[in-house]
């Protein structure tokens, strides 16, 4: 499965460019299996291990963001499913994601995001999760105007507190690697914040 969200962003008239281009955000939904994880790969295993042979474990009793290894820690987001998935509520946002995209969300609810094109990407991928019951990649790729820059993806794994309902989501997102690229959407999708806000 593929969606594809266009945002729109004017050209900076001091470089002496006019008029506006449109980014195209594309991502693919995947099995764990179709891509390397890389360090996700810590998150998957401990998910698989705690939670048995049940679909999903829990996040009350059972998954525990210091169990796993402190360098992945701030890469990691924490949700609460609310009502089904109707809102979506952040119990957990990892520093990198802090340093990263410049705002804090922990205490918050999605509709809180301040990007609405960002919000419409989460809402969107944290429900897929809600219905595939299971682990899933969210592939990115993003294309500018003459030039492409490469993919990168989000894990998200369902948790379950009665064995049967998805009522939280963990999400790893590799935001300190050297290779990662997410700057390329934070900086073209992100409002500009205030010079030294985002490192």
């Amino acid at each position: 499965m593929r969606l594809l969200l266009r945002a729109k962003r004017k050209f900076d008239p001091s470089n002496q460019l006019l008029g506006c281009w449109v980014l195209d955000i594309r991502y693919d939904v995947l099995e764990t299996s179709d891509i390397d994880l890389g360090i996700g790969q810590d998150v998957l295993d401990y998910w698989n291990r705690l939670r048995g042979e049940a679909f999903a474990p829990a996040w009350s009793d059972q998954f525990k963001l210091t169990d796993l290894p402190i360098q992945i820690v701030p890469d990691m987001t924490v949700i609460d499913v609310i009502d089904g998935g109707a809102n979506f509520h952040y119990r957990f946002w990892g520093t990198n994601h802090v340093v990263m995209k410049g705002f804090e969300m922990s205490g918050k609810t999605i509709d809180q995001t301040p990007n609405e094109t960002i919000q419409k990407i989460g809402t969107h991928q944290l429900r897929t999760v809600i219905e595939r019951r299971r682990p899933t990649v969210f592939l990115y790729s993003i294309d500018y105007p003459r030039r492409h820059k490469p993919a990168e993806f989000i894990l998200r794994l369902p948790l379950s507190s009665d064995g049967e309902t998805v009522d939280g989501i963990v999400s790893h997102q590799d935001l300190s690697s050297s290779g990662a690229q997410w700057e390329s959407l934070f900086e073209n999708v992100w409002p500009p914040l205030p010079q030294g806000t985002r490192a």
